[in-house]
């Protein structure tokens, strides 16, 4: 049985991988499919939990326990929102994945300028 700590190599190219999401993003793109792998459960009402963004956002924040905090309380309330089809809770939670998405590209734009500072220098 292959363990987390020992994913095998790239059969292909020999690429190594630091972790299981790495190399499953390998694999769809070595198959030519081109997408990443989301897989979807689907809610009542409508809703879908993205479950492979959602374990790929808690893998990368392990060591962030507030952001695992959030994460865990938005998917509890998108789960709430679902079942009882709550207004109040489905405008709560749309505003959270919001939230969420706006302070990624904050970040990433913070990143990208701070690399062009540095190369006008």
């Amino acid at each position: 049985m292959t363990t987390m700590n020992s994913i095998p190599n790239c059969n292909i190219c020999g690429t190594q991988f630091d972790n299981i999401f790495e190399a499953v993003n390998h694999l769809m793109e070595d198959s030519g499919e081109g997408e990443i792998f989301n897989p979807k459960f689907l809610l009542p009402n409508g809703y879908k939990l993205l479950l492979g963004s959602l374990l790929h956002e808690l893998f990368d924040n392990a060591n962030n326990p507030e952001e695992i905090k959030r994460l865990t309380q938005m998917t509890y309330a998108t789960l709430y929102a679902a079942k009882t089809d709550a207004g109040e809770m489905k405008r709560l939670v749309e505003e959270a994945i919001v939230h969420a998405t706006t302070a990624t590209m904050d970040s990433e734009l913070e990143e990208i300028l701070k690399g062009e500072i540095k190369d006008d220098e």
